[in-house]
């Protein structure tokens, strides 16, 4: 293979699956090559699949064009597997492969919730329809990389539109992955376009990509901060994962804000210690600087009997005095 070719154009050379799966070998050697293009070669889901393989053990390839082929939805899913994988490509063109359909949509969205690099892919005239278009933008949801997907919008509804411009428009906003995520969640719950309970689950499943405390607290803070709708969104969730949430939130030091609609939501967690500092909530609010008097007053009203305990209950408090 040529070590400083970084540019390839091969469009309209009848390819096919076999010159493919030649290419796919020395693609997988090649440490050099930026650019491929491989417009109008009647490439089908074998040469596409050889190629994915490649872009496995490739780390060079920023572009891959392969529009105007015979790729299907075997080919998409080769594509979306190289694309978990990969960390290089950043533009991918499919435009006029009309065999991908809604069952490649699928597949490629599911890529997409995974692959952090990708910036732009280009979908038009592949025969999605109106569901395929719904999983891809479903998919933006957590794709915080990708700042141009091109879809094909006939007969798509202008309310999914707006919400196909905003998802993209955030991610093009920030720089960060993590922020845009936080601020999708709060977009979403703005403009009212998502269950509550179904973003809750989404926040709390994503959690692993904020392992950073002040991260997290971003996060809450889009999910759970608003004085609008905050405690309506921690009670869309049984009691539970209710609990799940304040613990979290608490372990990442959130606002004041997020922990009480948390607990407004949820008034049986009044009861219970936190897994970080073992404290009730009356405590814990105690401990805050920011926390109003109000704050802890409220909490010792949803739970007056703890206050005769204090740290711990009656018979642990007589128990220890005996040992002493």
């Amino acid at each position: 293979h040529h070590s400083s070719l970084t540019k390839l154009y091969l469009t309209g050379n009848g390819i096919g699956d076999e010159l493919a799966r030649v290419l796919a070998v020395a693609l997988a050697k090649n440490s050099s090559l930026i650019s491929l293009i491989l417009e109008v070669n009647d490439i089908g889901d074998n040469g596409v699949g050889a190629l994915a393989e490649a872009l496995s053990r490739n780390s060079s390839l920023t572009n891959l064009n392969l529009a105007d082929n015979n790729i299907g939805v075997g080919g998409a899913k080769a594509l979306a597997q190289a694309l978990a994988r990969n960390s290089s490509i950043t533009n991918l063109n499919l435009v006029r492969n009309q065999g991908i359909g809604d069952k490649g949509a699928w597949v490629l969205a599911d890529a997409l919730e995974t692959n952090f690099t990708l910036t732009t892919l280009e979908l038009s005239d592949t025969g999605i329809s109106g569901e395929g278009v719904r999983v891809l933008i479903e998919a933006l949801r957590v794709n915080c990389c990708l700042t141009n997907l091109g879809l094909s919008m006939r007969n798509i509804s202008e309310e999914l539109q707006k919400i196909f411009r905003g998802l993209i428009e955030i991610n093009k906003s920030t720089s960060e992955p993590q922020e845009a995520f936080g601020l999708k969640i709060k977009w979403w719950l703005d403009a009212g376009c998502g269950n509550e309970e179904a973003l809750v689950s989404l926040a709390l499943s994503k959690l692993g990509m904020f392992p950073e405390a002040n991260r997290r607290r971003i996060l809450f803070e889009c999910l759970l901060g608003s004085p609008e709708h905050g405690t309506d969104v921690a009670a869309s969730v049984d009691s539970k994962r209710g609990r799940t949430l304040y613990w979290f939130a608490v372990e990442c030091g959130a606002a004041t804000t997020v922990l009480m609609n948390i607990l407004q939501a949820h008034p049986s967690l009044s009861s219970l210690r936190d897994l970080k500092h073992r404290l009730y909530p009356f405590m814990l609010f105690a401990t805050i600087p920011e926390a109003g008097v109000g704050d802890v007053l409220e909490l010792l009203l949803k739970k007056p009997d703890l206050v005769q305990s204090g740290i711990c209950q009656p018979e642990e408090a007589r128990g220890k005095r005996k040992r002493k």
